[in-house]
């Protein structure tokens, strides 16, 4: 079981998703499957803002309209992916993975696939480990 939750920030568009993935099984691999809420959303006017790449959502996903002040699009993405997680040695914590997932605009209910790639960092401290 994993939680994460993202927050980005540009002078004029921010963001904010959450996303929680159930690890199947394994031990250094791992595949899991997973659920996200995402919001995107702009208080600039005057703009027209598209997601990229342009020849995977097209005209469908523009996400800001012209004139439009405090424009925001809402998403749901479930998700499925494999979990690679190095347990001994120098390098042990360090995981990384790869998923596909459904981006789901829930406003208009148009939906295109997408995928990513990642690596994460889990650790355990010293100084913790004694007060638990």
């Amino acid at each position: 079981m994993d939680s994460k939750t993202g927050f980005g920030v540009e002078m004029t568009f921010k963001t904010f998703h959450m996303q929680y993935k159930h690890y199947v099984s394994g031990d250094s691999f791992s595949p899991y499957i997973g659920a996200g809420f995402a919001r995107w959303y702009t208080t600039e006017s005057q703009r027209e803002i598209s997601t990229k790449p342009v020849l995977l959502f097209g005209r469908k996903f523009l996400i800001m309209r012209k004139n439009k002040v405090n424009s925001q699009k809402t998403f749901l993405f479930p998700s499925a992916g494999i979990q690679f997680m190095q347990l001994k040695g120098e390098w042990a914590g360090t995981a990384i993975y790869g998923e596909l997932a459904m981006l789901i605009d829930i406003d208009d209910l148009v939906a295109a696939p997408t995928g990513g790639l990642g690596m994460s960092y889990y650790f355990k401290s010293k100084n913790i480990e004694g007060a638990f």
